[in-house]
């Protein structure tokens, strides 16, 4: 049970959150940065960028966040 309840504080708290809106910015400037170049595929680029931003909403932040972080 104590296991159990340090893996749940891991994923809750203000480093939590700062941590994954700063990967989906990350992601989000990766991706544009793919959608410029002619290595990569437009498509590739396209779910980059829905996928980063989708991240720049926690999923700690509410029903919206947890749909957010599915996809969905």
């Amino acid at each position: 049970m104590a296991a159990g309840q340090i893996a749940i504080l891991n994923w809750q708290g203000t480093a939590y959150n700062v941590g994954y809106v700063l990967q989906g910015a990350g992601f989000l400037i990766a991706s544009l940065v793919m959608y410029r170049s002619l290595i990569f595929s437009r498509s590739l680029a396209y779910v980059g960028i829905v996928d980063g931003v989708l991240m720049l909403l926690p999923p700690t932040a509410g029903m919206v966040g947890m749909a957010f972080s599915l996809g969905l």
